[in-house]
């Protein structure tokens, strides 16, 4: 593959455009990278730990994901977990994005260039650029000293005695040691791709596309930064037209690792200027990313964004689903309050609401036929996890959950929050009891929050504030469960925990128990509500 002229390559990138031609990813030096440009970008939102363990956010990177270089994946993963509050920012990456996705050309150049780019390999490169490096001076040396053995060697073979020839072959092997040892040890192997990359932004602002205009600038700017790295990385980068004789001459001489040492030293001076190389190519990767994402989506639609704290959204569907059902939602006043069984949808319902949102302020791209909403900072608790060696229970989790949702409306943030199954850790009567209260506090705060339940008891007395939606399902001896997965507007009345025990062959008594039982319960539930009102 790599033996490849540039047409050739292009039509092997066509071949599978718009899909992935990654059969895997390194998730975990994708997670790192990003967590790198995180902790220097230091923008005002990210989604926190929870939102993304919530929202499966590394299954849904990988299904958008069509980059095709290292800094592409992280500026992509970075983008995904940095919902951006400038309309303007993101109307411009939505031009730039409907660009590469209809110029065929522009998007063939941008393609070949960053997959020409990863050719040099996946390195640590962004460890490597933005990490004080500590120079052993005695190696330093000693390289210096090994490298000019050679020419002793020469010197005294020929002024002295023929013999002192032989240790010309012998410091040669011994430098190969050497060089495959520093490669691995001191990251040189990382060299060549700072020289591709520097090659890339030059490139990128040599693209003559009228569509490409601002980006070719901004391209033209960040490589006068860097122009000078040229000279630094001569003696370390080999090129593909030095010969054989030229190649021996860097082994022998140790010429790389004589040079590392002198451009680490130098590194701090080309370092902001490697690192704004690299979002912008990773940027623009992106962009080609979900110019590609466009085109295999069934459908897709621009957000629309209002000043207006609502959300509406017209036959969306959850990206990771293969078959989805769509489904519609509009919701205005306090929220929403989800009813229905145990898997009839609530779930997968709330996290497609939450991604559109996530996705109308990262990737301007929506999985459904309209989308309006404001910009939001959402939160979610959808799945809180028991963590037994921090003594923390599903409970006390779901309940420090929420009350994170609590403290960044209070410092003034404009808030979308998803909470599912609310209080399921507790038993039901404190979980009816906080649930009601909770809502009661959310409207009383002019909180938008959508929740869902499968305890139609804490919908009363909140008719008129929420908007109310359920699913429903049917459970039958022959065919067993039924769902459609159909959202529908209202307060669900169906219930099928003890129907399901009856349809797995649980003995009568348990199931005529269970049912008499939950009508007693209903009833004094129901008494109790027309006492206090």
């Amino acid at each position: 593959m790599f033996g490849f002229g540039k047409k050739e390559m292009i039509a092997l990138i066509n071949s599978y455009w718009p899909k992935s031609h990654k059969s895997s990813r390194n998730m975990e030096k994708i997670i790192e990278d990003y967590k790198i440009i995180k902790d220097r970008e230091k923008e005002d939102f990210y989604l926190t730990e929870q939102i993304y363990e919530d929202l499966s956010i590394t299954e849904v990177y990988k299904q958008i994901d069509r980059t095709n270089s290292s800094p592409g994946e992280s500026m992509l993963m970075h983008m995904i977990n940095t919902p951006t509050f400038n309309k303007e920012e993101l109307v411009k990456r939505d031009k730039l994005i409907d660009s590469i996705k209809n110029n065929n050309k522009l998007r063939d150049e941008l393609n070949y260039l960053f997959f020409d780019l990863n050719r040099e390999g996946k390195r640590e490169i962004l460890s490597f650029l933005l990490e004080d490096k500590k120079i052993n001076k005695l190696k330093e040396i000693l390289y210096f000293i090994i490298g000019s053995l050679p020419v002793l060697f020469l010197i005294l073979g020929v002024l002295l005695n023929p013999t002192y020839l032989v240790g010309i072959p012998a410091v040669y092997i011994f430098n190969i040691y050497i060089h495959y040892e520093v490669e691995a040890k001191y990251e040189l192997a990382n060299i060549p791709y700072l020289n591709s990359m520097r090659k890339t932004i030059k490139k990128l602002s040599n693209i003559k596309h009228e569509e490409f205009k601002e980006l070719r600038e901004e391209a033209e700017i960040i490589y006068n930064k860097v122009r000078d790295l040229n000279k630094e990385l001569f003696f370390m980068v080999r090129n593909d037209s030095i010969d054989s004789l030229v190649d021996l001459l860097f082994l022998i001489f140790l010429f790389q690792e004589r040079q590392y040492y002198k451009f680490i030293k130098k590194l701090p001076r080309f370092r902001d200027g490697l690192y704004e190389v690299y979002k912008f190519i990773g940027k623009v990767d992106a962009y080609c990313s979900i110019a590609a994402l466009r085109e295999d989506l069934k459908y897709y639609s621009k957000p629309v964004f209002k000043d207006k704290k609502e959300i509406v959204i017209e036959d969306g569907y959850h990206i990771l689903l293969e078959k989805p059902i769509a489904n519609s939602i509009k919701v205005d006043k306090t929220g929403a309050i989800i009813t229905g069984s145990n898997m009839s949808g609530k779930s997968t319902f709330l996290k497609m609401i939450a991604l559109n949102c996530l996705f109308a302020q990262t990737i301007y791209t929506c999985t459904a036929r309209s989308y309006e909403g404001d910009l939001f900072y959402i939160m979610t608790s959808l799945n809180p996890k028991e963590d037994i060696f921090n003594n923390t229970s599903y409970y006390l989790g779901e309940a420090k959950a929420i009350l994170n949702i609590i403290e960044q409306h209070k410092q003034g943030k404009n808030i979308i929050c998803f909470i599912d199954e609310i209080f399921r850790g507790t038993n039901p009567l404190e979980r009816i009891s906080a649930s009601r209260a909770l809502l009661k506090y959310f409207h009383k705060e002019d909180m938008l929050c959508l929740i869902s339940t499968h305890d139609i008891e804490i919908t009363q007395s909140f008719e008129g504030i929420y908007n109310f939606y359920h699913f429903e399902d049917d459970v039958s001896k022959e065919k067993g469960l039924i769902f459609d997965y159909k959202v529908k507007v209202g307060i669900g009345t169906k219930s099928n925990a003890i129907k399901l025990l009856e349809y797995l062959g649980y003995p009568e008594y348990i199931t005529n128990e269970s049912n008499n039982t939950l009508r007693e319960l209903r009833n004094k539930l129901s008494k109790k509500e027309n006492i206090n009102g």
